[in-house]
C-alpha cells in the first residue's frame, strides 16, 4: 500500500504544505498518523477529500503526480479516451506494472469516473481482449497468465483503499462463481462496487460448491446472492445448481442476481426467477434503486 507524506500531498494539489497540515487538523483531509506525529496519507484520503472540493486544477495536479513525465497520458486521463486508455493498460499489463495501472484507475477515480464505470469501459474491455486473443492463439498462455494476475492484483489494492462509512444498511451480499469457475477478479469487481455504495457483502471465491454457499447463507443470512458466471463447462450442472439455490433462496426470501455469459445458457424457468446483470453498470444501478427503495 502505498503512503504519501504531507510534502508530496501539498506538491501534488499545488498548495503548501501548512495548507496540508490545515486540512487535516481541521478534519477535512484524513491522513493516518505516526507516533512521531508525521502524516502519512493514502490515495484513497485524496480522492475523499476532492470528492467535497469543486477545484478542477486540485484534480489535474494529482493526476500528472501519478503519472509523473507522460504527457500525453494525461490528457488522454483528463478527456477520459478509453479507446487510448485500453490499449495503454494492455501493454502495461504485459510489462506487469500493476503501480502504473493502479495510478492510471486511481487518475480515472479522481476524475469523478465511478468504479463500476471504469471496470466495463476499462477493465474488462482488457480482460476479454486477452481472452479472445488467447483463445484465437495469437497470445501465449504465459502472457494471458501474466496479464490476469497483474490485473488480479492491481483490483485488490484498488479495493483495498476504497473508504467505508459506518452507516447501516438493511441490505447484505454474498457473491461467488459456482463449480469449475475459476474467474475471480469480477468478484473483486462486484465487492468493490457494493463497498462504494456501503453494501456489506461477503465474497466467498471462485468455484464454490452449492452446499458450502448454503451453509454460507445459514450464517451470514444476506438479502441478495450474486452468481458470477464467466465460465460454464457443463450446462446442465450450472443449471441444476442455479435452481437448487433459486430453491433454498425463496424459503429465505433472497434475491438471485447473474451476471456473465452464464446467464445465455439459463433455462427459462432459472431465467425467469433469476435479475440477469449485464455489466458493472447494472450492479450499481440495481442497488442505487435497492437502497431508495
Amino acid at each position: 500500500m502505498k503512503y504519501l507524506n504531507s510534502k508530496e500531498v501539498a506538491s501534488a494539489m499545488g498548495v503548501n504544505v501548512s495548507t496540508i497540515k490545515r486540512w487535516t487538523d481541521s478534519g477535512k483531509l484524513d491522513c493516518y498518523q505516526t507516533v512521531g506525529g508525521h502524516r502519512k496519507f493514502l490515495l484513497s484520503h485524496l480522492k475523499g477529500f476532492l470528492k467535497q472540493k469543486i477545484n478542477q486544477n486540485l484534480r489535474v495536479n494529482i493526476i500528472q503526480y501519478l503519472n509523473k513525465g507522460e504527457k500525453e497520458l494525461v490528457q488522454r486521463i483528463d478527456r477520459i479516451d478509453y479507446k487510448y486508455l485500453r490499449n495503454h493498460l494492455f501493454q502495461l499489463g504485459l510489462q506487469q506494472s500493476v503501480d502504473s495501472i493502479h495510478d492510471v484507475i486511481n487518475s480515472l477515480l479522481i476524475k469523478g469516473e465511478p468504479h463500476y464505470r471504469i471496470y466495463d469501459e476499462l477493465i474488462l474491455n482488457v480482460l476479454n481482449r486477452v481472452g479472445d486473443l488467447w483463445s484465437n492463439n495469437k497470445l501465449s498462455i504465459a502472457d494471458e497468465h501474466t496479464m490476469t494476475e497483474t490485473i488480479r492484483n492491481v483490483m485488490y489494492r484498488i479495493h483495498s483503499e476504497i473508504s467505508k462509512n459506518n452507516v447501516k444498511i438493511p441490505k447484505k451480499v454474498v457473491c461467488m462463481t459456482l463449480t469449475n469457475d475459476e474467474h475471480e477478479i469480477p468478484l473483486v469487481m462486484i465487492q468493490s462496487i457494493l463497498d462504494e455504495i456501503n453494501i456489506p457483502s461477503t465474497n466467498l471465491g471462485p468455484n464454490v460448491p452449492v452446499p458450502a454457499i448454503e451453509s454460507k447463507i445459514q450464517a451470514v443470512n444476506p438479502t441478495h446472492l450474486i452468481i458470477s458466471s464467466n465460465y460454464v463447462l457443463d450446462a446442465d450442472k450450472f443449471n441444476s445448481e442455479i435452481s437448487r439455490l433459486i430453491q433454498f433462496c425463496h424459503k429465505k426470501d433472497i434475491e438471485i442476481l447473474i451476471g456473465g455469459s452464464g446467464n445465455h445458457l439459463l433455462i427459462e424457468e432459472n431465467r425467469s426467477t433469476t435479475i440477469e446483470l449485464k455489466n458493472m453498470a447494472d450492479l450499481f444501478n440495481y442497488f442505487n434503486v435497492e437502497m431508495d427503495s
